[in-house]
């Protein structure tokens, strides 16, 4: 009953259903295995429950482009989709507490409190919005019902009590704001439409800084918003609060345009990621563009307000000059036969106009690139002393500009004297096949010399 996910289905699966929890997994990860069991269980008792409940999974080594999409950084990851909107899961592995949060979180999208709770809810969550109706007969309360369903990431709270009214100098029927940060207290006074009132609660219930952790990924990485300024820090360094009062005093500058992350060391490989030591890199802001192929910028100048500010308006304004990952050159070319290409050396091997260049771009920990390298050290080896280098480049170390690498193994062509638009791929996995396909597409012989047709 565990529906198996791909990114061509991925979202046709989450459209069709109301209420989805996905599991992205790795096969080698143990955690993952123990799970398996548990979530099939799950999955048969939520698939016939009122409402129904539909788990599945992704095989996140193999859609990475939909691990990264959800800010996936370790397995077994679990997202809960809510009529399309997503958030993190948070409970238990045991069929039993599956399937009990499962039921909660599919409740209505609304919850009837006292005026007692709605205090309560309110001094303990970051944001709580309350719609202050008497009755449900307004457009303004079918809309705050709409928007709830379509915007999850906070509690909303429905409260009728005259003292409630009173307590908070409402109006029924109205809509409040109450957070813990800035003004504490925000009146919608826009359209009664769920678009306005979604957009008015995505905006406002967002701080201007959000620390990174399993809570805040989906607001950090799954909203609407594709900029973030991510300062990388050390919470046990002494001017850690006024590096993040800095921070935070930059962010109030882009409410709405830019999510601002700070991020603990603790949290290495993310550090890694943007190929920063956690040791000596504390105090780096980085800026991270979704939208354009998770392209990041780095700034160096001072960590002040203003000059923050003006660094954020140049990834705002796309003004900001992209960093790119690169390991050094290695200190042995060939790793067997075949050519190590690193971002260093890319533009010297790749790009020079007498080669025909073929590159893997693979990740060390991908199965699929493990099962290659054998054909690919052959092929290699079949056009030593030729114009025609057989390379690889570590993708998860290493970026190159204009090149858009969706998975792993990625394998791309730059032609001799052709060296504007790489050719992608597409044949299979076997030495034949490779190296049929090369006879295809190779402009240069195996001894160095032009093919005979093109003479």
């Amino acid at each position: 009953d565990v529906v198996v996910l791909s990114t061509d289905t991925f979202d046709e699966i989450v459209e069709k259903n109301d209420f989805l929890l996905v599991e992205f997994y790795a096969p080698w990860c143990g955690h993952c295995k123990s799970l398996t069991p548990e979530y099939a269980k799950a999955a048969t008792a939520l698939k016939s429950a009122e409402p129904p409940v539909a788990l599945a999974k992704v095989d996140a080594t193999v859609e990475q482009t939909l691990g990264e999409r959800f800010g996936v950084q370790g397995f077994p990851t679990l997202v809960w989709f809510k009529h399309g909107s997503n958030s993190p899961y948070d409970g238990g592995r045991k069929a039993p507490e599956i399937i009990e949060w499962c039921k909660k979180k599919s409740g209505p999208p609304t919850k009837a409190v006292t005026a007692e709770v709605m205090d309560a809810e309110i001094d303990g969550n970051e944001a709580v919005v309350v719609g202050f109706f008497k009755d449900k007969e307004s457009e303004l309360y079918t809309a705050f019902f709409e928007a709830a369903k379509t915007f999850s990431d906070i509690p909303y709270l429905e409260v009728s009590e005259e003292s409630a009214l009173a307590k908070h100098s409402a109006t029924a029927p109205s809509i409040v704001l109450f957070r813990q940060f800035d003004e504490p207290r925000v009146d919608y006074t826009g359209a009664a439409t769920k678009e306005d009132i979604v957009s008015f609660l995505k905006k406002e219930s967002m701080p201007p800084a959000l620390e990174f952790n399993e809570q805040n990924q989906k607001k950090i990485f799954g909203g609407d918003i594709k900029k973030q300024a991510i300062l990388f820090m050390d919470k046990e360094a002494s001017d850690y609060k006024t590096q993040l009062a800095t921070f935070y005093a930059a962010g109030k500058k882009f409410t709405g345009e830019v999510v601002f992350v700070y991020i603990d060391k603790e949290h290495e490989n993310v550090f890694q990621y943007f190929s920063l030591d956690p040791k000596k890199d504390a105090g780096t802001l980085m800026g991270l563009n979704m939208a354009l192929d998770m392209r990041k910028y780095k700034y160096t100048g001072a960590l002040e307000t203003d000059a923050i500010v003006e660094f954020v308006k140049t990834l705002v304004d796309g003004t900001a000059t992209p960093f790119l990952k690169t390991e050094d050159e290695p200190a042995e070319p060939l790793d067997g036969s075949v050519t190590v290409i690193v971002g260093k050396n890319f533009e010297r091997i790749v790009l020079d106009e007498t080669k025909d260049v073929l590159v893997e771009f693979y990740a060390p920990w991908c199965g699929h690139c493990q099962k290659l390298a054998p054909a690919w050290e052959k092929l290699a080896k079949h056009y030593q002393d030729s114009n025609v280098v057989i390379g690889k480049l570590d993708g998860t170390k290493n970026e190159i500009e204009g090149v858009s690498v969706e998975g792993f193994p990625t394998i791309k062509f730059w032609p001799a004297n052709n060296k504007k638009e790489p050719v992608t791929y597409d044949g299979g996995r076997t030495f034949k096949e490779l190296k049929a396909w090369m006879g295809e597409h190779q402009t240069t012989s195996t001894a160095g010399e032009p093919k005979k047709e093109e003479l």
